[in-house]
């Protein structure tokens, strides 16, 4: 796999970005992403300029629909609510972190609704993915912490697993979008398990 210009594709620098820089490129990719819904209509939050919450549904029977609640690359308006036309499912909320942005992937991580944070305890608020190999959520890795296990999140990297060129964060062209998507694909049969045990 090659990048434009040819170039092998390369793991993440790993360094924070300038704020400005942050902000600009998550504020364009989400404007991208949304492509006319509100934040609001959504029930997605912003509780600092660099931090995203959204809320993420899995899904026990088999569907299309995402976890974030709406059709990527459809267009909307800003009144469109969240998972109108999706089936029930099990709810969690997802932290991201743009500071790393976008010359890393967001940081993610699955947080208590009622907290906004995760805490021992708090394996509930964690699904239980199986069966892919593309994305994995453990409780505690290696005594680090929650991890969710994907390319698509800035702790795989600092976790330092090993990846294919296919694995690869390219600057000029990933998104967070990848990142939800990933979350997506797991959070339906038949790779969701249900929450995690406690």
């Amino acid at each position: 796999m090659t990048i434009p210009g040819g170039a092998a594709p390369a793991a993440p620098a790993l360094i924070p970005v300038a704020p400005q820089r942050a902000l600009a490129s998550m504020g364009d990719h989400l404007a991208r992403l949304l492509r006319g819904r509100s934040l609001e209509g959504l029930g997605w939050v912003r509780p600092d300029p660099l931090s995203l919450r959204v809320p993420l549904r899995a899904y026990r029977v088999a569907t299309t629909a995402t976890a974030y609640g709406f059709a990527a690359g459809t267009g909307g308006r800003a009144g469109d609510a969240a998972f109108s036309d999706a089936p029930a499912g099990d709810e969690y909320l997802l932290a991201l972190n743009f500071a790393f942005y976008p010359d890393s992937p967001p940081s993610a991580k699955f947080v208590n609704s009622a907290t906004g944070t995760y805490a021992p305890g708090d394996q509930r608020w964690l699904p239980a993915i199986s069966g892919t190999n593309e994305i994995a959520a453990h409780v505690d890795y290696n005594g680090r912490g929650q991890l969710i296990c994907c390319s698509a999140t800035l702790e795989f990297w600092l976790a330092g697993h090993s990846w294919e060129p296919r694995h690869a964060w390219i600057p000029s062209r990933s998104t967070f979008a990848l990142t939800l998507n990933a979350l997506s694909r797991a959070l339906r049969p038949p790779f969701y398990q249900g929450r995690q045990a406690l």
